[in-house]
């Protein structure tokens, strides 16, 4: 049987190997468009007399087109234990999938504002002051921690610890005769 401490040292062991769970939310691309509508409209009439330009219209076109662009890679929202413990991969839930990501793959909300600014920059028919507040404030993380999962899944690691050294089914042999005794083999034993 292990000890407290050598139970202990597996848990934080465990622990520290941990891929905590985040997810995408698919509804925040939507989610981001529409807030992004919601600003754009006025300002965009405001901004241009003339309204036959139809000039919502564009700026609603080139301002999805662009939220859209910065989905597709991901921005993400670390949660503070994690920036804390400086961990650097995670397990990325997608639709009823689960693969293994690096938040280095990913842009933070100020990352992806930033990039986004940059770009209308450097078009002039997109980089009046308005319509480049619209896109940047609309956008948020749609990756984001999912502690619900994250606590479950460690829980259920947690609970699979042996208290044993090893089991031993009926019938298994356990040293073979004339072999050595070893440390591992005697605890077995």
């Amino acid at each position: 049987k292990k000890s407290e401490a050598e139970l202990e040292e597996e848990r934080q062991s465990v622990k520290q190997r941990f891929k905590p769970f985040y997810r995408r939310r698919a509804a925040a691309v939507q989610e981001s468009i529409r807030v992004f509508q919601q600003q754009i409209l006025p300002k965009a009439y405001q901004e241009h007399a003339d309204k036959s330009l139809k000039p919502d219209s564009f700026y609603q076109q080139r301002g999805k087109a662009l939220l859209k662009s910065i989905y597709q890679r991901g921005v993400i929202k670390k949660a503070k234990r994690h920036k804390k413990a400086n961990k650097t991969r995670f397990r990325l839930v997608e639709d009823k999938e689960v693969s293994l990501a690096s938040f280095d793959e990913f842009l933070t909300v100020q990352e992806a504002a930033s990039q986004l600014e940059r770009r209308m920059q450097q078009q002039e028919t997109l980089s009046e002051r308005f319509f480049v507040d619209a896109v940047t404030s609309a956008v948020e993380a749609n990756i984001r921690y999912d502690r619900q999962l994250s606590k479950q899944r460690l829980e259920e690691l947690l609970d699979d610890i042996s208290v044993n050294y090893g089991l031993v089914e009926e019938g298994e042999t356990i040293i073979a005769q004339g072999a050595t005794v070893t440390e591992e083999r005697y605890r077995t034993l």
